[in-house]
């Protein structure tokens, strides 16, 4: 005599247990991914933020021999992703003792709330609350 196998005694999951984790997944990923992609920018900015004192301070050691910003616009290559920031200096007149160097997001980086960063030869730095 052969013995039938009832659904009782076989194991394994349910359509619904497996479409319940798949849910619970999705919720998690929800939350996780927009912290991911925040915590990319930040470091990303972390890393703009630090060309940019770089280039501040090569500006300043070419001040103390030139005695003007306007020589010193290649004193410093920065080393940074292009695809994400651009650094550019911004002068002001000839023969005044002032500059800004300013880095701007670009592509994902385009999103980051801080925008468009700044220094400049005081050490100010914009904008607000983005400097760490």
């Amino acid at each position: 005599m052969t013995r039938i196998r009832t659904s009782q005694g076989s194991s394994g999951f349910t359509l619904i247990e497996v479409m319940i984790v798949v849910v619970i997944i999705g919720i998690l990923a929800s939350i996780a991914y927009p912290t991911y992609v925040n915590q990319v920018q930040r470091s990303h900015r972390g890393t703009a933020q630090g060309e940019l004192l770089a280039y501040a301070q090569a500006m300043e050691r070419c001040f103390t021999i030139e005695r003007d910003y306007q020589e010193c616009t290649d004193a410093y290559t920065p080393d940074i992703d292009e695809n994400r920031y651009t650094i550019e200096v911004v002068q002001a007149a000839t023969g005044t003792a002032t500059f800004s160097i300013r880095a701007v997001p670009t592509g994902p980086q385009a999103g980051d709330n801080c925008g468009t960063m700044t220094i400049n030869q005081r050490g100010a730095t914009t904008p607000d609350g983005c400097w760490n």
